[in-house]
């Protein structure tokens, strides 16, 4: 495992590597109403999502991230985060979590612990490894719109 974590203050490094050692929700979800898998081909790093929806409401999801310690803790992360929240929530929440990176414009009560990776934005090849599971995320809900 890569870490690359050296640019995280010391308490977001905490979390973020929390995260990375004990990932949670990542255990598979039995007929799962949306899944989706993305990979980064340049470096390696993978996330996979399934989700339990009812009532435009996810009830339940696994995230599983394999790659360097971005790409794995923000897998955990952004589980945590989004898990019992509705589709709109979510959405607002993964903007949230992309304005943060790309301009360090976010809400600390949206993200909760997802602000952790706002060191990340510093580093602009990080980036995508945080992102990865976000938009593994917006590919599962994208599904159960079609």
């Amino acid at each position: 495992m890569r870490s690359g974590l050296g640019h995280l203050d010391e308490v977001n490094r905490y979390i973020v590597e929390d995260h990375c050692r004990n990932p949670r929700n990542c255990d598979p979800i039995p007929e799962p109403d949306a899944e989706a898998t993305i990979d980064n081909p340049f470096c390696g790093d993978e996330a996979s999502v399934q989700l339990k929806v009812e009532c435009d409401r996810v009830q339940s999801l696994s995230v599983v991230g394999s790659g360097c310690a971005i790409t794995q803790a923000s897998a955990s992360i952004m589980g945590e985060v989004v898990e019992g929240k509705e589709r709109s929530e979510i959405i607002a929440i993964t903007e949230s979590f992309r304005s943060m990176l790309a301009n360090g414009d976010f809400d600390e009560d949206v993200l909760g612990d997802a602000v952790a990776l706002e060191g990340v934005s510093k580093f602009p090849i990080r980036v995508k490894c945080a992102l990865l599971p976000w938009v593994t995320l917006e590919d599962a809900l994208n599904q159960l719109t079609s």
